[in-house]
């Protein structure tokens, strides 16, 4: 029996790479131009990188910026804060102060029983001194404060003398209904007077300097004077005025 064998067809090289060379699916021209983009585009890759870790950056620097300028601000705040409470403190405290200094105002000026009588103790070394008395008129409180003084003058033992003696030139004055007190001088303008006349013996200045120094250490406002008001009528006498309080 006779084999035969079937050669495997055989094709022509030039025609093989002709017919590759024409089935290529990218124009040349494309290809190029993808080349020329691709090499680009890693520009494009390194710079829109570089921009984006450059805003990264400038973004953790303005968060560092937030954080120094808040802490400024809140410190800032703090130190405005602590200023306006230390200026309310300070308010208040004035406003205390002046509330006890119109407290001190608004209080009318007494000395009590008690104290009439320590007080006394230490004027009783100038006593038979005489003394007369006149205080503001329509104003209570420096009425019931002059009576205060003349209680406590009669308790060491000075003399009270009336401010329009028998015989004087008339004078507006005040008696007290009821006692044997002698009449009360209508004369007085700010807190305590003591007067003096010019003629009057020196002998009176122990006593109205003694006067002056106790009234003082009570806290009571006191003012000597020499005066030759012609109300004031008794020579050789302790004058004492009292006015409104300030």
């Amino acid at each position: 029996m006779t084999t035969s064998t079937i050669d495997p067809p055989t094709t022509d090289s030039a025609t093989t790479r002709e017919r590759v060379l024409e089935s290529l699916p990218v124009d040349p021209s494309l290809l190029e131009s993808a080349n020329i983009w691709f090499d680009r585009s890693w520009y494009g890759l390194l710079i829109c990188g570089g921009a984006t870790a450059f805003a990264a950056m400038a973004t953790v620097g303005f968060l560092f910026l937030q954080y120094w300028s808040s802490g400024v601000r809140e410190r800032h705040t703090e130190w405005r804060t602590s200023v306006l409470e230390l200026k309310t403190a300070e308010s208040n405290e004035r406003a205390k102060k002046l509330e006890l200094e119109l407290a001190k105002i608004k209080q009318p000026r007494l000395i009590s029983e008690d104290r009439l009588k320590s007080l006394a103790e230490k004027l009783k070394p100038f006593a038979s001194t005489p003394f007369d008395l006149a205080f503001i008129p329509g104003d209570p409180e420096a009425a019931v404060f002059g009576t205060h003084i003349a209680a406590m003058l009669e308790m060491a033992g000075w003399k009270w003398v009336a401010w329009a003696p028998a015989g004087a030139p008339f004078q507006q004055v005040f008696t007290i209904t009821g006692t044997d007190k002698p009449n009360i001088g209508q004369v007085g303008f700010f807190d305590v007077g003591i007067f003096l006349r010019p003629d009057d013996p020196d002998a009176l200045a122990p006593p109205v300097q003694a006067l002056i120094e106790l009234l003082k250490g009570e806290g009571f406002a006191v003012a000597f004077e020499t005066s030759t008001n012609p109300n004031i009528n008794n020579k050789a006498t302790v004058h004492i005025t009292v006015g409104k309080k300030r």
